[in-house]
């Protein structure tokens, strides 16, 4: 199996290309009165007194900053993370996302984000205001942050420390007698990556998660599971794109609650859960997902011909199941405010199954009535002409189902073990948007 690995990961917020080419160019850190982390104790503060992991009412708690210049041949941004090294906890406020992300592309709704937190468990917290909703808090469980696609793989596995190489090159940051900094190199797909890295040597009483990365922006702290040791990550490039740390700022315990350099610059109290704010609205959906397997069932059993009443009853039990799926994902998500449980009845096996059966018994009924019509002997030429195009029709697009049905079965198949890659919900996706165009094609005019 072919997996994308740690390293494409992270330089997914660079739009890549093949023409020219940019060094990083790290700034001395400290510009702006903003004083740097004193490295000397950035060790011992990992290792101590983890703070818990925050829920989405709790206060954001975070003791280091991080300054990041990533660059790329269309521009270059800067991106500051709030980051919390004692639980693995790192955020960005929705300023950061407009002022800082200026060169990327923006969407009118990130104009309502606030705050922005991710979990080591790769669960996201996100909070925004609108005028309509007011402040509400949600949470974007695996699957669904712009960290979780990879992060089995990145946070998980060892694909990168079994590929990455120490080149015996090294240099000082952000001064001479500053912290050093050692060359590694990893290759993957054909593109070598630059990476430099401070290794903290043996610390087994980590309280991080196993493999644990801390910014999803690429740099940050780094555990190797293989030699138990841990690893500052201050730099990432392909010679043409690349991120690196500009500046390390320690928040200040003293700084009022709130301020950009508070510990707690952000806090979910006072925000309602998206769960909350919608049990009304998901109330009257699950009432309406009854009442219209309750109306196809009726009409399935007011049916007289009796093979048109089994298909037709066979949709609707299909329909109910679905609808039963659909509503406990709508209870899971009022509890939680979880966004993935939201989406879980749509990604559900048994419910993609359903749909091509449904599809299926859709032709199938339809055939039935064709049959029904054609066997009337008073029948037009010209009518009985155009059933029987529109049988042949349904013949074709029942051919083309199962032969997408197929390719689905085998797409999945080929993602079954191992971890799970975010390619495979794209590679079904254009294999849907396939089947619709080859279905209209399968009936031409």
């Amino acid at each position: 199996m072919k997996y994308q690995s740690l390293l494409t990961l992270l330089l997914a917020f660079v739009c890549l290309s093949v023409f020219g080419q940019q060094k990083i160019v790290v700034e001395k850190a400290g510009q702006g009165g903003k004083k740097t982390l004193d490295f000397s104790k950035v060790r011992a503060d990992i290792a101590q007194n983890p703070d818990p992991i925050p829920g989405l009412n709790d206060d954001m708690k975070f003791n280091q900053i991080i300054s990041m210049e990533i660059l790329s041949l269309e521009g270059s941004m800067i991106v500051e993370a709030y980051l919390n090294s004692t639980n693995g906890v790192f955020g960005y406020s929705g300023e950061m996302i407009r002022v800082g992300w200026k060169n990327a592309p923006q969407m009118e709704e990130t104009d309502h984000i606030k705050f922005v937190a991710h979990l080591p468990n790769a669960d996201a917290l996100m909070y925004t205001e609108t005028p309509d909703m007011g402040k509400i808090a949600m949470k974007m469980g695996s699957g669904m942050s712009m960290v979780s696609a990879n992060f089995d793989r990145w946070n998980g596995s060892q694909i990168f420390w079994n590929g990455v190489r120490k080149t015996g090159n090294s240099r000082r940051w952000p001064h001479e007698q500053g912290l050093l900094l050692e060359e590694y190199k990893i290759t993957d797909e054909g593109k070598t990556y630059t990476c430099w890295m401070h290794d903290w040597g043996v610390k087994a009483d980590h309280p991080l998660a196993k493999n644990y990365i801390a910014t999803a922006f690429g740099v940050g702290y780094l555990y190797n599971e293989k030699n138990k040791q841990l690893y500052y990550l201050h730099e990432i490039n392909d010679g043409i794109n690349g991120i690196a740390v500009l500046n390390i700022i320690p928040l200040d315990a003293s700084a009022p609650k709130g301020s950009y350099l508070s510990r707690v610059p952000f806090s979910g109290k006072g925000y309602k859960p998206i769960g909350e704010y919608l049990a009304k609205e998901m109330g009257i959906s699950n009432a309406n997902l009854d009442q219209n397997v309750a109306t196809e069932k009726q009409k399935a059993a007011e049916e007289e011909n009796p093979e048109l009443r089994r298909i037709k009853m066979q949709q609707a039990e299909k329909m109910g199941r679905i609808s039963e799926n659909l509503k406990e994902n709508n209870g899971q998500f009022l509890e939680s405010s979880d966004l993935a449980d939201l989406a879980k009845a749509y990604t559900n096996p048994e419910n993609q199954v359903s749909m091509w059966q449904i599809m299926d018994l859709q032709f199938q009924a339809r055939n039935e009535e064709i049959q029904e019509e054609l066997s009337d002997s008073n029948l037009e030429p010209e009518q009985r002409k155009k059933l029987n195009k529109q049988k042949a029709c349904l013949a074709n697009q029942q051919r083309v189902l199962e032969t997408f049905r197929t390719r689905e079965k085998n797409i999945k198949k080929k993602y079954e073990k191992g971890d799970p890659d975010d390619k495979m919900p794209d590679e079904i996706q254009t294999l849907y948007q396939q089947y619709a165009s080859e279905s209209a094609k399968a009936c031409p005019e």
